[in-house]
């Protein structure tokens, strides 16, 4: 996982080599905010 002011840079560790995601900061925050049970801002 790597954050930038542009994206959330995410894969899998074990696999570097592989594919990654990359995700838009409002979307990050917003899934982090549903999975630790509380509303986006």
């Amino acid at each position: 996982m790597a954050l930038t002011p542009d994206h959330a840079g995410i894969r899998d560790s074990k696999n570097t080599h592989g594919p990654s995601l990359a995700i838009a900061p409002l979307a990050w925050s917003t899934f982090i905010s549903k999975v630790a049970g509380q509303q986006a801002a």
